[in-house]
């Protein structure tokens, strides 16, 4: 996204979503398979680093809460499975959902235009789990996963924009064409 920009983007996120070997994909998981892998998860959020909340315990308000900070999405907010957790990183600007869309989702956030830092922090975030984990990859495919869209990186990059910003600085045609030949998905 050009430079330029920086001035409308309202935030930068990142989200990269993990499948773990030897389970199936969130969706064919049976209760006890979920439970397992919130077992296998929550002594890597000890220590100080992540707060594991189960989402069955977060009042609505604090999903309400999350769900605005973009760390929570809002399918798995309305699902109250005792295996779905959210650990929260301590300054709340990451998150790792566990047993939601995907085995793992990490997210962060980040105001402004800063989609390489929200893209960092998911990667740091990423390679502390599979310290102890091993994610499902094959050479061809990359990264497996549940959701046909999160097969390959995993990865999204999303950058929220103000766009009646950019008609009224008479700018909207000018940005809009220089995002042509990117991949871009318009959400309204």
């Amino acid at each position: 996204m050009p430079d330029t920009m920086a001035d409308v983007v309202l935030r930068s996120e990142a989200r990269l979503a993990r499948s773990l070997t030897g389970y199936p994909f969130t969706g064919a998981l049976d209760a006890q398979q979920e439970s397992e892998i919130l077992e296998r998860i929550a002594p890597l959020c000890e220590g100080g680093r992540f707060a594991l909340l189960p989402l069955a315990a977060l009042s609505s308000q604090r999903k309400a809460l999350l769900i605005e900070e973009r760390l929570l999405p809002i399918k798995p907010a309305q699902n109250e499975r005792e295996s779905m957790a959210i650990a929260l990183d301590r300054e709340n600007s990451a998150a790792v959902m566990i047993n939601g869309e995907e085995h793992l989702c990490f997210h962060a956030v980040r105001s402004g235009l800063r989609l390489q830092e929200a893209m960092d922090c998911v990667l740091t975030e990423e390679r502390l789990f599979a310290r102890d984990l091993m994610f499902a990859f094959d050479r061809q495919f990359g990264y497996l996963n549940g959701a046909f869209a999160d097969v390959g990186t995993g990865l999204r990059l999303t950058a929220a924009l103000h766009l009646p910003y950019l008609e009224k600085a008479k700018r909207a045609e000018v940005e809009l064409k220089a995002l042509q030949g990117h991949v871009v998905s318009a959400k309204m």
